[in-house]
C-alpha cells in the first residue's frame, strides 16, 4: 500500500477491529503486540473482544456493539 493510501484511510475513516482471540489472562498484551508489530495501530481506534462483549460473528450485535464505540 502506498504511502498517500495509508494517509487516506487514516483520514477518511474510523476503523475497529473486531477478533475471537482466546480469552487468557495475557490476552490484551498480546493483542495489542500484534497490531503494534502488524503497524495498525495508528489505523484502530478501538479493538472489541467476542468474549468481553459476550458475542461473536455472525451474531449482529457484535458489529452493534463496533457501532456504538465508533460514534
Amino acid at each position: 500500500m502506498l504511502l498517500k493510501d495509508r494517509q487516506l484511510i487514516k483520514e477518511s475513516a474510523d476503523i475497529i477491529l473486531r477478533q475471537n482471540f482466546p480469552d487468557s489472562m495475557h490476552k490484551d498484551i498480546l493483542v495489542n503486540l500484534i497490531i503494534s508489530h502488524l503497524g495498525l495501530d495508528n489505523y484502530l481506534i478501538d479493538v472489541i473482544n467476542s468474549a468481553e462483549v459476550g458475542f461473536e460473528k455472525p451474531n449482529p450485535k457484535i458489529f452493534e456493539v463496533a457501532l456504538g464505540r465508533a460514534f
